[in-house]
Parts: C-alpha cells; structure tokens; sequence
C-alpha cells in the first residue's frame, strides 16, 4: 500500500482574509501554495490528499466538460455531498463554470434506503436541478432514475400547459371571429 503524505497544516502564502470577489478566485490564490484538503476514514487513517493546486487543475478541467455538455451559466447541479475529493472537484468546478453547486446530504443510513431515497427524490425535486452529480454506482442509478422521473413529470407539466395555452387561444380565436374550427 502506497503511503499518502498529508498536506502541510501551515501555509507558505500571506494570510487574505474576506477580499475575495468569488470562491474560484479564492482558489486561485490557496492553489500558490502548498496547502489543501486532507480525507481520514472513521479510523483517523489518512486515505486521501488533495493540494489546493491540483483541486483547481481538476476542477477547471470538470468545469470545461460541463461547458463541453452544454451546461448553461446558472445551471443547478445537484451533488451528494460526501466527505470525499470528489465532492470539492465539483463544487469548485461548478464555481469555474458559472453553475450553482446544490450539495445534497449524503446517505447516513438512519432510515434506512428507502428513507434515503424518498429525502433525496424530494430534494432534488425542489432544488429544481438541470445536473444530477453522484460519486458511488448506486447513487448514480438511483438519482438517474430520480431526475428521469423529474424530468418525466416536468414534461408532462409543460405539455398540460402548451394545451391550456391552445384552448386559450382558440378562445381568444372565437372571440374575435365569432367561430372556431376544430379538427375531428
């Protein structure tokens, strides 16, 4: 087993306190030096360490692939928030991109599954997301089976809305012209 070096705790660059326009900004700057996240699993062993400057390579290079997929400025992009790189890969790529990162708690298990996943299609329902972002196989599939449902409601929605606009139209039609053909 590889041996992870955690980051250093002291930072090598002047301390900038609040004068920061955004957080990519801020980024920018931490990624001058040799400071970052550092992950430890439930037995205090460092498993994983990600410097402030390969955050930012990793998240620029994320944040050009939601651009690539035709994310639009704005966007909301649904993460599971772990305690994991992955999850600041994201959050900082949406920053880069314009996004708005929407961190969705992670699965705790109190409830159960289903609990979990009644929570979570809620959440993504109000959160009213364009992007559904998931770190494990199986949140990947059931937030996919989510957002399709979503999106699937969604539709069915605009399509109620497209007919109630037609028989106002039709109405305003026959109110004009005193007569309205209709197909049978």
């Amino acid at each position: 087993m590889v041996a992870i070096d955690a980051t250093p705790a002291a930072n090598n660059l002047p301390l900038r306190v609040a004068d920061f326009s955004t957080l990519a900004e801020a980024l920018d700057y931490a990624a001058q030096g040799h400071t970052g996240y550092n992950y430890y699993n439930g037995a205090a062993k460092l498993y994983a360490a990600l410097p402030y400057q390969k955050l930012r390579e990793d998240a620029r290079a994320l944040a050009r692939r939601f651009i690539g997929l035709g994310a639009n400025r704005g966007s909301r992009v649904a993460i599971v928030a772990d305690t994991q790189p992955d999850f600041m890969r994201f959050f900082f790529a949406c920053q880069y991109a314009g996004l708005i990162p929407v961190p969705l708690p992670a699965s705790i298990h109190l409830g159960g599954r289903d609990v979990y996943v009644s929570q979570l299609k809620r959440l993504l329902s109000i959160c009213q997301a364009d992007i559904a972002m998931a770190l494990g196989f199986d949140d990947i599939v059931r937030m996919g089976q989510m957002m399709m449902q979503m999106y699937m409601a969604r539709f069915a929605e605009g399509i109620a809305r497209l007919k109630n606009l037609g028989e106002a139209q039709e109405t305003t039609d026959e109110y004009r012209t005193g007569m309205v053909m209709r197909q049978k």
